[in-house]
């Protein structure tokens, strides 16, 4: 899949009915929206890694604190 691809893949996820997957979509697109004001671009596998994210394909990891 194209950057332009991915990208709608995760924009159609923002509109999503479950609460859950739109409010995780739309964090995701907050964050590329932030890097975009700094003329940065994310890649094609952060946008991949975003949508299986969204779609509850993988997890952020949390490590115990010490």
């Amino acid at each position: 899949m194209t950057y332009e691809e991915k990208y709608h893949e995760l924009k159609e996820l923002s509109h999503s009915d479950n609460p859950e997957v739109k409010k995780a979509a739309d964090a995701w697109l907050i964050s590329i929206g932030l890097q975009a004001t700094a003329q940065l671009k994310v890649s094609v596998f952060l946008l991949d890694l975003a949508i299986k994210n969204v779609k509850g394909e993988i997890y952020a990891m949390r490590l115990p604190r010490k």
